[in-house]
């Protein structure tokens, strides 16, 4: 299905000569489930080779812990534990990564293509 569905965006886009392609993905994937997350490194890096001469950009996101309902913490000392690994000395909220996604959207980014932009506030840097 999903082979499918890219064949179909290809198709669109390629008749528009312009396009973005943002994926997603945890840094957890990164780190617990390294092949996930070096098939997500790799198809960042394949999409934008064979989609950049036809004007699309494909980047990924790479966010850290983010305060969302999905995060669950065993009482304050662990939150407070979670936070002080984080050089920031925060969690990320959902609007970090919609500015970067915003961001990689816009003309600003035209230049940029097969990334992964880590938004985790510093926990992993490279």
């Amino acid at each position: 299905m999903a082979e499918n569905s890219y064949k179909l965006a290809k198709i669109a886009w390629y008749k528009r000569w312009w396009g973005v392609v943002i994926l997603i993905m945890s840094v957890l994937f990164l780190a617990i489930i390294f092949a996930f997350g070096f098939y997500v490194l790799a198809l960042t890096k394949s999409l934008a080779l064979e989609l950049a001469p036809h004007g699309i950009n494909v980047n990924a996101i790479a966010p850290g812990c983010i305060e969302t309902d999905m995060v669950v913490f065993d009482g304050e000392h662990e939150r407070d534990t979670v936070i002080r690994g984080i050089p920031a000395h925060r969690l990320g909220q959902p609007s970090d990564i919609g500015k970067v996604a915003r961001f990689l959207c816009s003309e600003d980014s035209d230049y940029i293509t097969g990334q992964v932009i880590h938004v985790n506030g510093g926990l992993v840097m490279g």
